[in-house]
Parts: structure tokens; C-alpha cells; sequence
């Protein structure tokens, strides 16, 4: 969310510690660290190490564009008793190999832990091939790689050069075990941590059959955190999965936006899979657009980052922040129709998005009469006496009127 909530954070480390993870990376790509400011990390270091308290081993994410920053942030994470951190390369505007190199010597020798490097070219821009991944291994303290290219051949590449190759590609998980990598660093164990222990159990002791068996319940899941058709980044369907198995995660920080009412059906369905963390089908109520935008009006407001409701009311008080009752539509007195054949019309039903101009309001009554008489003319209304069929005047030719029209506000509706 926008801010962050130290007692959900502690429960969620909790949780995994209790599930059997081996180990934890704090802050990084799933952690959101993008999104944070520099406190945050720091905060949400000291949080987690402290919730650990020893019992499992916690590298700390502690990138930066900037060498000097980098070494900064690394020995602040070192400090609070960080086991390792983990660094990309200089990301935006980064240099070339040779300032990447640059970059991790000087790291190396301002540290005494171990180095993970982060190679997720699309994200960073640079890509840690085989050639320069067989160069920094040389170095001092750099003693793993976390890949996330997605691609196994790669992995296979950088495993059969040396070095602790971990790999940060969800679906690639039990293949990646068996070519020979160290272990995963992914944030499909935030959504299901005890079938991650398991899958790494059955591999590690070469229980082939029951990992592939464990791992096609998993991969729906994993497959949809990686790639989806309903535009989901991959933090907001993990987290969005984290919520859904019954951890409190909270959304992503803006501007990620909510998954679609049609994206979580489909996670949904995902998770059903699962043995442990599985989610009923049926749980889950979801809403339309209309609501989803209701509720990030709403989030938006709590944040302080939109206007509140009562501050535009009263910068504009010819505006009304409720919804204004449609304009009845005027209707014949009752009394017989004459046997000319005149009827009443019932009002006509509108949209209030509607572009077709409303039913024009008659002055006077609907005579019986046929048109040849000379009894009241059927005259419309002026049109500066139009309404849009909402009570909303249109725009004078001079500007626009204050505020936004209530077509644009939905009323606030509940959300569970």
C-alpha cells in the first residue's frame, strides 16, 4: 500500500518462517524496492532481520544507480545483520561492462558478506551474460548470481561456469533444481511457501516423480505470475495471490493498480490447484469496474493524495457532491383518450452516458385533439432548459461548469 504496515510485515515473515523457507530477501523486486523510499528499505531491513532473529539466513536487496550508494546502503544492511545483500547493476542511464565491473569491484572490497548479483536485464537494461558473469565470479564476496531471464539454457550456461546460481524464474523452478542450481529466490513462495519446501525436498533427494506430480499443481500459478492475458504485472498478481491464500499483504503502491475483476477470476482458478494454499473458487466475491474505481477513489482520498470530497464542495459551491434526481419528464393529465387515438407515452428510460439528446419536457398539457385543431401547440422546452437526463445543465458557450459533473463521481459503495 502507500504506507508500510510493520505488524502485517512481521506476520507475513512470520508465516514463512513457519512454512520452512530456507532463507529470505527483503526489499527486492517483489519487495516492491522501486516504489520505496531510501528509510523504507532501511526500516523494513531492520523489521525483518529483527522478526527473524537468527533462525534463517536474510540477504537484503540494497541497489542503487550510484557506486557510492550502493557501498552505503550495503553496509547499512550489514550492519543491522544482514547474511547478504543483493545488487543489480547500475540501472537507468547505467554504463557499459566496464562501469558494471567497476561497480562490483568496489563493492567487494567494501564488503566482508557475500554478494548475490541480479541479473533481470529487462527491468535493469543490462544483461549479466556468461562472459562477464565468468569475470565477476573472480571477484571477492561475490559468490552467487540470482537469474531472472527466464531463459534455461542461460541458467545452464552460468551453472556450468561455477559460482551459487539461483534462479528467479517461477516457472522454471524444479527444471532449474534438477540442471544444477543452488536454489530460488521467487515470489511464488509468498503465495505458497510450504508446496515451495516440498517441491525443493522431492528434488534434492531425487524424488523426480512426486515433484513433477507436486509441481503441475503448482505451475498453473506460477504460470500466470509470469505471464498472463489480463495485463497483471507480476508483483500485483503475487500479491494479489498473497491476499487471496489468507495473507495480509496489501495492494501495490500506485501507480499498479488492482488486478481486473476478470484477471482475478482466472488467478483464482489458478490457486484452486494447489494443495496447501489452495483457494475454493467460490470464496471470493468480485466486483465491476465501477466498483474498482470507486474504491481507488476512495483508497486515493485516504492516502491524502486526492482532493477530499468536502474541500471541493466548498471551492465550488454551486456543485453538489451527491447525485442530482433526474428531471421528471411531464406526463397528459389523466382522463380519457379522445377517439382521435392520442395515448400517454410512459417517460422514457436514459442512460445518463447517454449521447442521444433526451426526450424534450412539453410546456402545457398533451391535448387530445388531432393536430389539425386549434387546441394547445406541443412546444419543447428552450434549449437552455434542457437537462442531460441527470439534472446536469450542459456547458455554457462560455466554459465549463465547476467541479465534475456526478456522472463522473460513483456514489461510494462498501468494500469487503
Amino acid at each position: 500500500g502507500e504506507s508500510l504496515d510493520e505488524g502485517r510485515l512481521r506476520d507475513h515473515v512470520e508465516s514463512l518462517v513457519d512454512a520452512g523457507v530456507h532463507g529470505l530477501v527483503l526489499a527486492a523486486g517483489t519487495g516492491e524496492f522501486a516504489f520505496l523510499s531510501e528509510d523504507e528499505k532501511r526500516r523494513i531491513f531492520r523489521i525483518g532481520i529483527d522478526q527473524v532473529a537468527g533462525r534463517i539466513p536474510v540477504i537484503c536487496q540494497t541497489s542503487a544507480i550510484t557506486t557510492v550508494d550502493a557501498i552505503e546502503n550495503s553496509r547499512a544492511a550489514v550492519d543491522q545483520g544482514a547474511s547478504a545483500v543483493m545488487v543489480l547493476p547500475p540501472y537507468f542511464e547505467g554504463p557499459f561492462e566496464r562501469g558494471v565491473m567497476y561497480h562490483y569491484e568496489k563493492l567487494a572490497r567494501a564488503l566482508d558478506v557475500p554478494i548475490v548479483l541480479y541479473n533481470i536485464p529487462v527491468n535493469s537494461g543490462f544483461d549479466i551474460t556468461p562472459e562477464v558473469y565468468r569475470r565477476l565470479i573472480a571477484l571477492e564476496n561475490v559468490d552467487y548470481i540470482k537469474d531472472s531471464t527466464g531463459d534455461l539454457v542461460r541458467l545452464q550456461q552460468l551453472i556450468g561456469i561455477g559460482g551459487n546460481v539461483l534462479s528467479g524464474a517461477d516457472p522454471l523452478a524444479p527444471y532449474a533444481l534438477m540442471s544444477g542450481a543452488a536454489g530460488w529466490i521467487w515470489g511464488a513462495a509468498n503465495v505458497m511457501p510450504q508446496e515451495c519446501v516440498t517441491l525443493w525436498d522431492h528434488v534434492t533427494s531425487g524424488r523426480l516423480a512426486e515433484a513433477l506430480d507436486l509441481w503441475r499443481r503448482m505451475l498453473p500459478a506460477n504460470l500466470y505470475f509470469w505471464d498472463n492475458p489480463h495485463g497483471a504485472e507480476y508483483n500485483s498478481a503475487v500479491k494479489t495471490a498473497t491476499n487471496m491464500v489468507g495473507r495480509a499483504v496489501g495492494p501495490c503502491r500506485r501507480p499498479v493498480l488492482p488486478m481486473t475483476r476478470q484477471g482475478r477470476v482466472a488467478l483464482q482458478a489458478a490457486l484452486s490447484t494447489l494443495p496447501t494454499n489452495r483457494v475454493d473458487r467460490d470464496r471470493l466475491v468480485f466486483r465491476e469496474w465501477d466498483d474498482e474505481r470507486d474504491w481507488l477513489v476512495r483508497m486515493t482520498d485516504r492516502a491524502g493524495v486526492g482532493r477530499p470530497r468536502a474541500e471541493e464542495a466548498s471551492r465550488c459551491p454551486s456543485t453538489s457532491p451527491t447525485r442530482r434526481p433526474w428531471p421528471p419528464l411531464s406526463s397528459p393529465p389523466p382522463g380519457p383518450s379522445s377517439a382521435a387515438g392520442a395515448s400517454t407515452r410512459p417517460p422514457e428510460r436514459r442512460s445518463p452516458h447517454s449521447t442521444r439528446p433526451p426526450v424534450p419536457s412539453w410546456h402545457g398539457s398533451r391535448s387530445a385533439t388531432p393536430k389539425t385543431s386549434t387546441g394547445p401547440s406541443l412546444r419543447p422546452a428552450p434549449p437552455s432548459k434542457r437537462a442531460r437526463g441527470d439534472g446536469w445543465p450542459l456547458p455554457s458557450a462560455s466554459g465549463s461548469s465547476c467541479g465534475s459533473p456526478p456522472w463522473s463521481r460513483p456514489t461510494p459503495t462498501s468494500w469487503p
